[in-house]
């Protein structure tokens, strides 16, 4: 709290043995105890439904596996986010996070290093970034400010990020506080 900070990710690796439900409250209670407003953000993957019994401790949790810049990770996670019961979602102060998004990244991206390197379009990076906030997920970017991905590093993020990243009215839609939305058609 005395660094300024505003959000905390609480992560759930290497937690073998522990369990996520008693766990996160007691990193809860410290936050509060600071006297700082702190956005709370759990980690597990969603392996225990956090959105039934996430509100009481954080104000969003990760509510699926890792998300990678691949199209075929974008359309899994949206798919399992729609997936969440209508009645457990978008409300005030509990969120389900859909990861980082990987906007524009391409090979500069935290996870480019995966076993599947980034490959999505313009298009698809655009509709990662309006589904992230049609469903009302915390929307935190990993867009490095400073691209090195040629081994010289640059100040500046590309004109596509700033493009989907400073869309107004797409943000808009994300930070109107009712439930996520919900597919018409599967």
């Amino acid at each position: 709290a005395e660094w300024g900070v505003d959000w905390v990710k609480m992560d759930w690796c290497n937690t073998q043995g522990m369990d996520p439900v008693t766990t996160y409250p007691k990193m809860s209670e410290a936050l509060n105890k600071t006297g700082r407003p702190i956005h709370f953000n759990m980690c597990e993957w969603g392996n225990e439904e956090p959105w039934t019994w996430g509100p009481a401790v954080a104000q969003s949790w990760r509510m699926a596996r890792d998300h990678h810049g691949i199209w075929s990770s974008t359309k899994t996670i949206i798919s399992e986010s729609a997936a969440i019961p209508a009645n457990n979602t978008g409300k005030p102060f509990a969120w389900n996070d859909m990861d980082m998004l990987e906007t524009g990244n391409y090979n500069q991206a935290a996870h480019s290093g995966s076993s599947s390197p980034p490959n999505m379009t313009e298009t698809e990076y655009k509709t990662e970034f309006s589904m992230w906030a049609i469903n009302a997920s915390p929307m935190v970017v990993t867009t490095p400010i400073m691209n090195c991905s040629t081994g010289t590093c640059i100040p500046g993020i590309t004109d596509l990020q700033k493009e989907i990243l400073l869309n107004t009215e797409v943000i808009a839609i994300n930070q109107d506080v009712t439930p996520q939305g919900r597919p018409v058609v599967k």
